[in-house]
């Protein structure tokens, strides 16, 4: 599936990477070219409302795999509070704590990491801090955290390996 902009054709691939995610090619180097990128950037990000990338747009991406998102209708009013409720339905839906006291993340999470912390550690306290206060999965993670002393975080944390057989997940 492609889309028709102007005289340039942009694919799905580019719409997520590029636009939604933009990652170190940008939009206009795609599209435009090389030549005058500041400015063709700055005029197509501010016509475009794409002045910041919104890293929860990764919770809205769904690819049709068992670990992707749920599908979901986003509405133009109200995009950044469903974007807020799908980060945090999908990080309660995909985080697991086990009885050996070990926190898996999904491998879709860890990709990403960079667009919430800089390290496994401020990613997982970043987690701590989305989950509800008085939630059990948030409650089960601090004790998880609580008998590791001055062990690394990594010692406790384990990767959920991505899932690619097909699913669409459909909220209710």
């Amino acid at each position: 599936a492609t889309l028709k902009i102007g005289d340039n054709t942009i694919n799905a691939q580019v719409i997520e990477h590029i636009i939604l995610r933009r990652q170190e090619a940008t939009i206009v180097e795609k599209i435009y070219g090389k030549a005058e990128k500041n400015d063709k950037e700055a005029i197509f990000r501010k016509l475009h409302g794409l002045d910041s990338m919104n890293p929860n747009v990764i919770f809205a991406l769904c690819c049709g795999t068992r670990s992707s998102p749920a599908v979901r209708v986003y509405t133009s009013d109200g995009v950044v509070n469903e974007l807020e409720r799908a980060k945090l339905e999908y990080l309660q839906a995909s985080i697991i704590v086990t009885s050996a006291k070990k926190i898996g993340l999904p491998e879709l999470l860890l990709r990403h990491m960079h667009d919430f912390a800089q390290d496994l550690e401020s990613l997982v306290e970043w987690l701590c801090q989305q989950l509800p206060t008085s939630g059990v999965l948030r409650k089960s993670m601090v004790d998880c955290f609580r008998g590791i002393n001055n062990a690394k975080v990594s010692s406790i944390v384990e990767k959920l390996p991505y899932e690619f057989e097909f699913q669409y997940l459909l909220p209710m």
